[in-house]
């Protein structure tokens, strides 16, 4: 076994370099693990205060009796789409960014191992069925994205003319 002080400097570097983008990685995974949580308030927000303009509307406030719950459901439905579609986007690239980290991580043992030492050999983070499908993720991704984009506008514009037509 060699002495980690005798590596040379571009193994080092490497080992640095892959062990920084590992936690990098790993920090952008949080970041959306966290605003995946977000995702879920808010639907669970806004879908509270729909039925509650909706019970508004049908218990006879003047203001919104005009718009009534079936001219909405399209627009909905729509954003709904979107919606999902936005929270989706948000876990496929925690775990995108999860399988960066990893692999990097892996980088650096794999140098170290190289260089003579004794490494652990951490279990992976995804089964093979997911270690599949990771490199699909970027089109997943950008396929969502595209779908929740039009999904809330046309979602936002169909809702408006209901409600412009209803007033």
């Amino acid at each position: 076994m060699t002495d980690p002080e005798q590596l040379d400097p571009r193994k080092k570097a490497a080992i640095q370099q892959a062990l920084g983008d590992a936690r990098a990685a790993e920090a952008v995974a949080l970041r959306f693990e966290d605003s995946y949580i977000r995702y879920i308030v808010l639907a669970n927000a806004g879908g509270m205060a729909a039925c509650l303009s909706f019970a508004n509307g049908l218990l006879g406030s003047k203001a919104s009796s005009t718009i009534t719950l079936h001219a909405l459901i399209g627009p909905m439905w729509l954003f709904l789409a979107g919606l999902i579609s936005g929270a989706l986007i948000v876990s496929l690239r925690r775990a995108q960014s999860t399988h960066t980290a990893e692999k990097r991580a892996r980088e650096a043992l794999k140098i170290l191992k190289d260089a003579g030492h004794i490494v652990p050999n951490p279990p992976q983070v995804f089964s093979a069925i997911e270690r599949k499908g990771l490199p699909a993720l970027n089109i997943a991704i950008n396929a969502l994205g595209i779908i929740g984009q039009f999904a809330f506008l046309i979602g936002a514009v169909w809702g408006l003319v209901e409600i412009g037509c209803r007033s």
